[in-house]
């Protein structure tokens, strides 16, 4: 990464508490579910888990 603010690809008012799931992919609330994106921006949204507010990964 080399710095930049890059809007996800959601046009939705996204969760102020994102999170990372891996170097490439960010997970964030909306909705009552969580879900994820590419972090270059591209791609769409995909549904991680439904009935849930606010993502947490275990590492």
């Amino acid at each position: 990464m080399d710095g930049r603010d890059v809007p996800l690809a959601d046009p939705a008012h996204l969760d102020d508490q994102p999170q990372w799931l891996d170097d490439r992919t960010v997970a964030y609330g909306r909705d009552k579910a969580i879900y994820a994106v590419p972090a270059d921006g591209t791609g769409a949204p995909a549904l991680v888990r439904q009935a849930a507010s606010s993502p947490a990964v275990v590492r």
